[in-house]
């Protein structure tokens, strides 16, 4: 990361903590070790948890041959390393940043390069979010729209034979 990026991210916990109500003359003694630490922890992978429905959810859908499974992340380049240290990774066809798209969500240019990179029609995209002003629809990006906005225990149901 550059330096303007690093100096990007310290302005977005700045913003934050001032939105929050912190005085500014507050944050000077602590924004730089703040920021340190928050970038470090958001770097390791025993920073997150997986929840127990993940991985078998994963695996039923790895089993649908024309299913393309992306990660788009407004993130950088930890995002990728966490997937992997937790053994996520090899579950997607692709992880896309922020950082590597030049776009964050909601932005329509993340959406049209994970369309891209996944080789699918617009309308044959469905995103999946967590948060319900970056998630995609007909007025913010070109996919055929959200399938939740919370999360929600998902359960796999055989097929009738």
């Amino acid at each position: 990361m550059t330096r303007t990026e690093l100096a990007c991210m310290s302005q977005v916990i700045e913003s934050t903590l001032l939105t929050a109500g912190v005085p500014q003359r507050d944050l000077a003694p602590v924004i730089a070790p703040l920021f340190d630490t928050l970038f470090n922890n958001f770097s390791r992978h025993d920073y997150f948890m997986v929840f127990e429905d993940v991985r078998p959810t994963l695996d039923i859908l790895k089993t649908i041959p024309a299913l393309k499974l992306a990660v788009i992340s407004n993130s950088d380049y930890r995002t990728v390393k966490v997937l992997e240290a937790l053994d996520l990774a090899g579950y997607f066809d692709f992880i896309l940043t922020s950082y590597d798209a030049g776009f964050e969500k909601p932005d329509p240019g993340i959406f049209d390069e994970a369309i891209r990179k996944a080789g699918v029609r617009s309308e044959d995209a469905l995103h999946v979010g967590d948060h319900e002003e970056r998630l995609v629809g007909s007025d913010i990006c070109p996919m055929a729209g959200p399938a939740s906005s919370q999360r929600r225990k998902l359960r796999h149901e055989p097929a009738p034979a």
